[in-house]
């Protein structure tokens, strides 16, 4: 009997160690499996797509090289403040200077010195161009004789007066500044379109200076609009049509 209910126990135990090793072996690969389940899968290698990029690139580029338009400003300056700053200018021009050349000779409208003419439109004719290339060709170059005060202004029998000599004065320095200052035919032609001459007589004389002084005996320059010029010089002058050899005194 004891031999019997020894060998019962034997038994049992043996087939509760087969059924605790076979339940653990379960265990373990149910526990094999979840970490199988739980690990991450593998990142798949995602390819740039080369076609959107190369077009982000191509609008990137087109934007640099895309060129802005500015707004045109239109920064003329009026004609009138141009006028104005050259006749400034212009106003300390004259023929002859006063200093190396007195003035004209009395009754007379030769260009005093000829050299001395050269030289001076080598400096002056500098303000003269630029004004004229500056300014419209319905601006025009005023040249302006002047007279002292001695004798009549207007004609008196044989005597001619201030005005003929005046005019005659301005008329030359026009002849020689079209000789010298014009590079051709075709700018002498032009210059000489733009330029009138006027004869002012003993009206304006130099402030300071007494009326009878050779130093009034002068020609100036100043830019004046087109009708407003005090003389045309493409018309015959009055001047043309008188004698001075008949004069005896002016």
């Amino acid at each position: 009997m004891i031999k019997n209910s020894i060998l019962r126990l034997l038994l049992l135990s043996l087939l509760l160690l087969l059924a605790t090793n076979c339940s653990s072996s379960q265990t373990k690969e149910e526990d094999t499996t979840k970490e199988e389940d739980t690990t991450p899968p593998a990142k798949k290698e995602v390819k740039p797509d080369v076609t959107k990029r190369d077009d982000k690139k191509d609008n990137t580029v087109a934007t640099k090289t895309t060129p802005i338009v500015d707004t045109i400003v239109d920064t003329a300056i009026p004609v009138d403040e141009i006028l104005n700053k050259f006749n400034e200018k212009l106003q300390n021009v004259r023929y002859p200077d006063g200093e190396t050349i007195e003035g004209f000779e009395y009754k007379k409208w030769s260009i005093p010195n000829r050299k001395d003419f050269v030289s001076w439109i080598k400096e002056s004719g500098k303000v003269i161009n630029e004004a004229l290339n500056q300014l419209p060709e319905s601006i025009k170059l005023e040249v302006t004789g002047h007279a002292d005060t001695t004798g009549p202004e207007q004609r008196e029998g044989a005597r001619l007066g201030n005005v003929y000599y005046s005019t005659k004065r301005a008329e030359e320095v026009k002849t020689y500044i079209l000789k010298l200052l014009p590079e051709n035919a075709e700018a002498t032609k032009k210059l000489s379109s733009r330029i009138v001459t006027r004869g002012a007589g003993s009206s304006e004389p130099i402030p300071g200076i007494e009326g009878n002084s050779g130093k009034n005996r002068r020609v100036t320059f100043k830019l004046v609009k087109a009708g407003a010029a005090g003389a045309d010089d493409t018309k015959e002058s009055d001047s043309d049509n008188l004698d001075p050899t008949k004069e005896r005194d002016k």
